[in-house]
């Protein structure tokens, strides 16, 4: 098995991945339930794990972002993207229950603020991307813009500006 898992594939089948989604039609490599608490994998499974709007789509995120650490290796490297608040695909889809700033990860770096969960230990950064991953041209203009004071940007500029999604990267720390 592959060190990689690409949860909640959807169509994006990632060749050399576990891709495991819900929907047997888009014939992943696992069909599972990912509300369905615990996953399918053993302790210190993964290297690297995405989730590519995906968490948003949880009724208990925490849950989830538990699993992640727990089927993590140390240092396992978590690329985890969902819209933004600012944007209106957030809103869009009624399957959507939670909604994300830079800031939603930023209690798992310090053990003073980590009231999640004491024993849960992540290094996290997170980013805006102006438009989709794959729009790269308006991303490499205005994403060092969007990213150069995170504060400014979600608390004034957001209104103006639609942020497509926030790029959270977690590195389990064990």
């Amino acid at each position: 098995m592959s060190s990689r898992l690409n949860l909640g594939c959807g169509e994006d089948y990632k060749l050399g991945w576990v891709n495991l989604d819900y929907n047997p039609k888009i014939e992943p490599d696992i069909v599972w339930d990912m509300n369905k608490i615990p996953l399918p994998f053993k302790n210190n499974t993964f290297s690297e794990i995405l989730l590519n709007h995906v968490l948003e789509h949880f009724n208990e995120p925490l849950e989830i972002i538990n699993e992640l650490w727990r089927i993590g290796k140390n240092g396992c490297r978590i690329i985890i993207r969902v819209p933004h608040w600012s944007c209106y695909y957030a809103y869009s889809d009624l399957t959507h229950r939670s909604f994300y700033t830079s800031r939603n990860f930023m209690h798992f770096n310090n053990d003073d603020t980590n009231y999640y969960n004491k024993n849960i230990k992540f290094r996290t950064k997170s980013k805006l991307n102006f438009r989709s991953s794959k729009n790269k041209l308006s991303n490499a203009i205005l994403n060092p813009i969007l990213n150069n004071n995170l504060s400014f940007t979600e608390n004034f500029l957001c209104k103006f500006i639609s942020i497509y999604e926030v790029e959270y990267e977690l590195e389990v720390i064990k």
